[in-house]
Order: C-alpha cells, then structure tokens, then sequence
C-alpha cells in the first residue's frame, strides 16, 4: 500500500471519502451510520462484491436479516466494545463474504461503521490506514450531523405539532410537507414505548432497533425521559394493517431485550389512519394500550395494539363520560362488603372466573382449587350478589364493571 496520510487530505463529500479509502486499501468499502444504514460506498465490480453489500446499496440500509445474522455472530457486540479492526468471518446464509469492519466514534460514543470486504490479506499497514480512516470519516459524520440538525429539530417540532394536534386541517398539513420537503406515508400509526426503568441509552436502543427493521417505515420520532415516540408506515407496499403493528412491537421487544437486556420497556400502537389529522387519536390509542396493559397484564398479555383491546378500550372512555358514582355494580357492593366481613375472597374468585371466560377448568387451575370448590364459591357468589351467573348478559356486565372498579381505584392512587 502506497503511504497516505488522510488526515491531510480534503474531501468534497462522504462519497469521496468513502471512494478514496476503497481505492487505497483496493477492497469495497461501506460507511454506515450506527443504524446500519448507507451513508456512502466506494466502487466495486462484480466479482470482489456480495449479495449482502448489493442489498445494502439498492435499499440504501443494510438488509435486515444480515443486521441479526451479525448480532448472532457476536460482530456488532464486538465493533461496539473496541476501538480496533474486527475480522468478520463469511456468513454464507445471508451472502455476506469476510469483511473486516471498525467503529466510528465521537469520544466514546459509537456513531457509524466502515465495512471492506476482504478481498486480499490485510498488511499492518492497512489496519493502521483503516483506523487512521476512521478517525477521518468521525470528523466527516460529526460536520454532516451538526448540518443536518436544524433539519431534524424542525421535523421533531412538526411531529410534536402533529401529536398535540396543533395542525388541526390538511391545507396546513400541504403546507407544513411543502415548507419542509417531507414525503409522507398514505397510511401512518403511531407506536409508543415506555420504559419503567429509564436508562442513559434506553432511547437509543430502542430507536437502533426500530430503524433497523424492515418491517415498517419509521417517518418521526420524539421522545421524553421514559417515552419514545414513533410515527411509522408500512414497510413495504400493500395494506398497512394493526397486524403488521402488532407483530413489529412484539418484535422489537424481544429484541431490545435479547441485544441489550431491557426488559422493562413496554409498547403499544394506536389505530392505522390515512389522515394526519389523526395522528393526535393514533397516539393517545397507544397510550391506552399503554395504560391499559399496565392495569389489566393478564388478559392483555399478548395484546399491543388499540383494536386488539376488545371491549376494554371503552373503560377510560366511560370514566371520563359518567360521574363514577353512577358506576356502582351493587352485586360488588355486597361482595365487596362480605369479603371485608368474613375475609372471604369471592370478588377475586369471580374476577378470575370471568377473565377465563366462564371456563371452571382454566379457573379452578389459575386459583389453584378443586373444580368443586370453584362450584361452590360460584354457587354462593350468586346467592351473595343476587347474580345468575348462566345470563351472559349479567356476565358481561360484572366482567365489565370489574375493569371500571380496578382503573377507578389506579386513578384515585395517582390522585393521592
């Protein structure tokens, strides 16, 4: 390798940065942000590339399965825990060839990558070359992000605009995209995610995993000390369904989790609109899933999105329609009192048995009693609260009357 000094060199852009190290090390190099998608790429022809980098180019991100076949691999854990060169060995399943890759930082902070593919032996003198380049390449991000952020600050402002409902007609809307050269989605939900715990990078991780997934489209993002905020689109074309929603929160759960060992962060997705004017309603859905997931974890396990919520959607509804002393169940009344009188627990028993759905088998085993004994607590519940317990209109109501009591009771905590 011929000796360069590319600290002395001055570069036009990302792209001549990124031809000039490809050109001096003789390999294809990429330079990614730290969420893996494409900022600049040297030339290649067809014989020294893979399928992995042309995936890359196309879409301009890193395809999604080569991001997990890395992780599982143990390189971006690696790149993330050392200033050095890693060797990455080929991944075959994924077409990706042996690569030798490094961090960019700004202090200790990770901000992107260089990837070359190893297309001849590395000499001593190109790792030092690479590193030298990645010093350079932190220099460049730093001056392109610090360019790029009057742009991001006034897209967050006009995405907390849009949830507070601040623009409130489409003329404002058309005018608001024209000022700030925005393509929209045709179809849009809001997800939000809550963590109890807050970390210093909990944000960070969450927003690393949710751009680098293909399954939706991230178009905004805002967030607090323990909330994070996405307006999402589909990934790709087709019907943006709460399905797909679902399936997206449930995912980058478990992957936050798994990568970076959160496992108190939580996540619900409002209704899919094609009008931004509901955006405000998208984001207060998801935080009622929120809410509600947090009042009722059982029966709302596997549940992430609005629809998903069945008839408890409606519970905050009715609280804040009707006065709460116009909610009294009186068969909770007697219940409650004769709990209170003769340390029984018929009101859990009863709640249980509705929350399996009438199924003395599946309740009898979550209440860790004989099938008999469910019968007879049932058969006095009914004696005690003046209920039949076969009229599944009564059913419906003490099952929904149960959630009213449990979120009045979460609401007069909070006020206290």
């Amino acid at each position: 390798m011929a000796d360069y000094d590319i600290s002395r060199m001055t570069f036009d852009s990302l792209e001549d940065l990124a031809s000039t190290i490809g050109r001096v090390l003789q390999v294809p190099v990429t330079i990614e942000d730290r969420n893996h998608h494409l900022l600049a790429y040297s030339a290649h022809d067809a014989a020294t590339s893979d399928s992995a980098r042309t995936g890359t180019i196309m879409s301009h991100q890193v395809p999604e399965r080569v991001i997990d076949a890395l992780w599982e691999q143990g390189a971006i854990q690696r790149l993330a825990d050392t200033t050095e060169p890693v060797w990455i060995p080929a991944i075959a399943s994924v077409g990706l060839n042996r690569r030798i890759a490094i961090g960019v930082r700004r202090g200790t902070e990770l901000i992107g990558y260089i990837w070359a593919i190893e297309t001849r032996t590395f000499s001593a003198e190109d790792v030092a070359f690479l590193k030298e380049a990645a010093r350079v390449v932190s220099f460049k991000l730093i001056q392109w992000n610090a360019g790029r952020q009057a742009q991001e600050d006034a897209r967050r402002e006009f995405f907390r605009g849009l949830l507070m409902g601040r623009i409130s007609s489409d003329e404002a809307l058309t005018e608001k995209k024209r000022a700030l050269n925005l393509k929209l989605p045709k179809q849009f939900a809001v997800v939000a995610f809550a963590c109890s715990k807050p970390e210093a990078n909990w944000a960070d991780n969450v927003t690393y995993v949710v751009t680098t997934s293909q399954r939706i489209k991230p178009v905004f993002q805002t967030h607090s000390r323990d909330r994070l905020i996405f307006l999402v689109g589909p990934g790709s074309a087709g019907l943006f369904v709460a399905g797909i929603c679902q399936d997206f929160v449930l995912s980058t759960l478990w992957t936050v989790a798994e990568r970076f060992g959160h496992h108190d962060i939580d996540g619900g997705c409002g209704q899919v609109y094609s009008s931004y004017i509901r955006v405000p309603d998208s984001y207060q859905q998801a935080e009622s899933v929120l809410q509600l997931r947090g009042l009722f974890p059982e029966q709302l396990a596997n549940v992430h999105t609005y629809g998903q919520l069945g008839m408890l959607r409606f519970v905050p509804k009715i609280l804040e329609a009707f006065p709460r002393d116009s909610l009294i169940n009186d068969t909770l009344v007697r219940l409650h009192d004769y709990d209170q009188r003769h340390r029984a627990d018929f009101t859990e028993t009863l709640e249980v048995y509705l929350n399996h759905g009438g199924s003395m088998k599946d309740a009898a085993q979550a209440l860790h009693i004989h099938i008999n004994t469910l019968t007879y607590r049932l058969k006095r519940i009914e004696e005690i609260g003046g209920v039949d317990l076969n009229s599944p209109h009564q059913r419906m109501s003490l099952y929904f009357d149960l959630k009213l009591e449990r979120m009045m009771k979460h609401l007069n905590h909070e006020s206290e």
